[in-house]
Order: C-alpha cells, then sequence, then structure tokens
C-alpha cells in the first residue's frame, strides 16, 4: 500500500479515544459493529505482524507500555507470567 492508503486504513479504524499519552483507551460494549468488525480482522495479524514480524515485544520498555494497555491488574499479572513462562522454557 502506499501512504494515502494506508492513512486511510489508519483513518477508518480510529476510534478516537486515548491515545499512547492518555496510557488509557475506553470502549463501550458491546462494540460497534465496525470497530467489531476492525478488532476480529486485526486480531487475526497481530501476532503475525507486531509480535513476530515487527517484534514489538524483544523490548522490556515495550513490553511494560503494552502491559499498561490492558484491562486490569489480574491480566497484566497473567500476561507477565505467561512471558515469564516462554522466556524460561
Amino acid at each position: 500500500m502506499n501512504n494515502e492508503m494506508r492513512s486511510a486504513v489508519v483513518s477508518y479504524c480510529n476510534i478516537g479515544v486515548g491515545n499512547e499519552m492518555s496510557n488509557k483507551t475506553s470502549l463501550a460494549y458491546p462494540l460497534h459493529p465496525r470497530l467489531k468488525s476492525i478488532y476480529n480482522t486485526l486480531k487475526t495479524h497481530f501476532e503475525r505482524i507486531i509480535i513476530k514480524e515487527h517484534d514489538l515485544l524483544s523490548v522490556e520498555k515495550h513490553r511494560n507500555k503494552f502491559l499498561e494497555y490492558l484491562p486490569d491488574r489480574l491480566v497484566r499479572d497473567n500476561v507477565q507470567n505467561a512471558w515469564r513462562s516462554a522466556k524460561d522454557g
């Protein structure tokens, strides 16, 4: 895709709440059908592209930032424990 096409996709996906600086994004549930469609599409590619190809979580700073977006402490703890188990295993 060229830059204009990528910008159009991002603009379509923009939900207009929260940002990198606010550390919080709040969505109402159930998700709006457009957001649900976007979520389902992105979910199928997130691990392959963001986690593996872009190696987003290889840097501790990035892992910590990622954890800030998770909804509650229990979920964050579970993710951290899974990372430790994967690293040790």
